[in-house]
């Protein structure tokens, strides 16, 4: 008889382990089924992960090398999208400036629960630059070809959003129109990034900032 128990425990504690696999990997197979379906449109590199405790959305990219969390208010991400063909976001500067550029894509993904989205464009260098450098050379580019293919009057102003942890720029495109009107700002870019890796986004400034911060550039 005590074998007979002995033998019952063993089996009792083999199903109950059996049930424990089972129901974890139905717990995983349904926390990440919405990352499965975010990861369908996505290239090879390029991907979204979630945390199995929390719901921790990140947005990882391998192909450019930069990874950030999505805004935790977000509650997860609706959809996401990648190119990596040269893409403008208007306004966009001219081909002088495109020749410090080896590589461009954009990243756009829209929240959850919200109505917020953002677009995140990536510029890859020939050669390093500093941040305050590459702002001026955007902006500079973006007012000369206004004026050549346009003939609009457009001049630029560069603020500091914050230096720490990670410094980004606010670079706002000021429009002068024929009948003198200032247009202030016409357009507001956030910039971020150094040596050869820059980053920009035409978004909210707060969810640049937290974008920002929490990411690996």
């Amino acid at each position: 008889m005590a074998i007979l128990g002995s033998i019952d425990k063993k089996i009792f504690a083999a199903l109950l382990i059996l049930l424990l696999v089972l129901g974890g990997g139905i717990f995983l197979w349904n926390n990440q089924k919405d990352v499965r379906e975010l990861n369908k449109s996505l290239p090879e590199g390029v991907k979204v992960t979630k945390s199995l405790i929390g719901d921790q959305y990140r947005v990882v990219n391998k192909i450019d090398g930069y990874e950030f969390g999505v805004p935790k208010a977000w509650g997860g991400l609706r959809n996401i999208d990648y190119k990596d063909t040269p893409v403008d976001i208007e306004p966009s500067p001219d081909a002088q400036f495109k020749e410090i550029v080896s590589t461009e894509s954009l990243i756009g993904f829209d929240a959850r629960k919200e109505w917020n989205g953002v677009m995140i464009k990536y510029y890859g260098l020939i050669n390093n630059l500093e941040l305050d450098i590459f702002v001026d050379e955007l902006g500079s580019g973006i007012t000369r070809k206004a004026m050549e293919k346009f003939g609009r009057n457009l001049s630029f102003r560069v603020d500091i959003v914050q230096e720490e942890p990670v410094p980004i720029k606010k670079l706002s495109i000021i429009v002068t129109t024929r009948t003198g009107l200032i247009i202030d700002p016409y357009t507001v870019f956030y910039i971020f990034g150094g040596g050869s890796d820059f980053y920009l986004s035409l978004d909210d400034e707060k969810t640049i900032q937290e974008i920002a911060t929490n990411g690996i550039w």
